[in-house]
């Protein structure tokens, strides 16, 4: 379960290591149009691709992650409605829009200007050059402990698919995937995108096991907020 190492960039959007002119004016469109779903008035201090896609490790079913960059401390709004709201509004725009470029999932982020990020390829849109330009990596320099990551990635698809076919455990499973993403923040703070609890993420995530897990976390929800039949409804206790 070592990650994917290419001698390239990928060809599709990059040219000599420049992003290709066509896929940046695109991307800037698609972010423009994102940014414009805000409604907010701060411009944006950039924006970024990044993530595999801006690396040597992409794969052939690598997002294009586009990161608006934003001064969250200079909008007029608490910093934790601000972040709430922005992760909302990112994850209605990445849940309803299906927009690609290669057969490739377009993923938006708005990053607050001063988050770290963990990236080691990061590419400005806006000045069309490299914030943070990859360097060229040996598989065999790599310090990555695949007994480790296979043990954690069959526990975590082992649980899942466990508590999913059993329709049970809907708390355990929630605490399971605030796990996964919080494992997975501490693994990049620590080690990178290389770290071990990254890969297992990404391991999860390319072969469907996050979609599966949300989308049964997200089924439990929609039928507990439901309301039952009219008549069963007004038939309890409390009338």
């Amino acid at each position: 379960m070592r990650p994917q190492i290419n001698k390239t960039l990928n060809p599709d959007i990059w040219t000599n290591n420049k992003l290709n002119p066509n896929i940046r004016e695109q991307l800037l469109k698609i972010a423009t149009a994102f940014y414009e779903t805000l409604k907010i008035k701060e411009t944006p201090a950039d924006i970024t691709l990044t993530g595999s896609s801006a690396n040597y490790n992409y794969t052939s079913s690598s997002d294009i992650d586009l990161h608006i960059i934003l001064p969250f401390n200079e909008i007029t709004c608490d910093e934790e409605i601000t972040k709430d709201y922005f992760w909302a509004k990112k994850s209605l725009w990445n849940n309803t829009r299906n927009i690609t470029l290669f057969n490739r999932e377009v993923e938006l982020y708005v990053q607050d200007s001063g988050e770290q990020h963990n990236s080691t390829g990061v590419y400005s849109l806006l000045q069309n050059e490299w914030i943070l330009e990859p360097k060229q990596i040996n598989p065999g320099d790599l310090n990555i402990d695949e007994k480790t990551i296979d043990k954690k990635y069959k526990e975590f698809v082992s649980v899942i698919k466990h508590n999913i076919s059993n329709d049970s455990n809907y708390e355990y499973l929630k605490k399971i995937k605030n796990k996964i993403l919080e494992d997975r923040r501490e693994g990049l703070a620590k080690s990178g995108e290389f770290s071990s609890e990254n890969i297992v993420f990404k391991n999860l995530r390319t072969n469907g096991f996050l979609d599966k897990l949300s989308n049964f976390l997200k089924d439990v929800e929609d039928k507990k907020l439901s309301m039952e039949s009219f008549k069963k409804f007004f038939s309890k206790d409390a009338f």
